[in-house]
């Protein structure tokens, strides 16, 4: 692994966990920027290196590292309710770095899969079945998900020129 790939890989895990704590409570999940970044990095650094950054974050979290929403660590966060949404992560980190003429739409669906996963994680964990609950948490986190991968895709570009990567 080149000196470069390590370095990117450290900043987006550091970038990760400095935007899991830009929270906002929403019902029973944090509404955090995580999305954002994870898509970002999947746009920038491509699919190898953005697995390989999620999964430091997920190891450094499950070792005591608290960089998982609201300052959580430990595997019991990720057998905690909102444990799905972390281990859904690696799927936006596939969609979003597909080499396709589609990322925004790749991204799109990355997002959805991270949703349907997520919510059905915490359904059986947290042993809620309000279907009524469990829609109102999709539409605002897909909502926001969708904006995140946008964004993110569009400063990709710049960033991307600007590292000399392909754009």
């Amino acid at each position: 692994m080149k000196t470069k790939d390590l370095i990117r890989i450290s900043l987006f895990c550091a970038l990760i966990s400095i935007f899991s704590q830009i929270s906002i409570p929403v019902l029973m999940v944090p509404l955090t920027l995580q999305t954002f970044i994870i898509a970002l990095q999947g746009y920038i650094l491509g699919m190898k290196n953005s697995l390989k950054t999620m999964l430091v974050y997920v190891l450094l979290g499950i070792l005591g590292i608290p960089v998982f929403a609201n300052f959580k660590c430990g595997i019991s966060a990720l057998l905690s309710p909102t444990g799905g949404y972390i281990l859904a992560f690696f799927l936006v980190c596939i969609f979003c770095s597909l080499n396709t003429k589609h990322k925004i739409l790749y991204g799109i669906l990355g997002v959805f899969l991270l949703n349907v996963f997520g919510i059905i994680y915490f359904s059986l964990v947290s042993k809620v079945f309000d279907i009524a609950t469990l829609f109102s948490m999709a539409g605002v986190f897909i909502i926001k998900d969708i904006i995140s991968v946008t964004g993110a895709y569009l400063i990709s570009k710049p960033i991307k020129k600007a590292l000399n990567l392909t754009v």
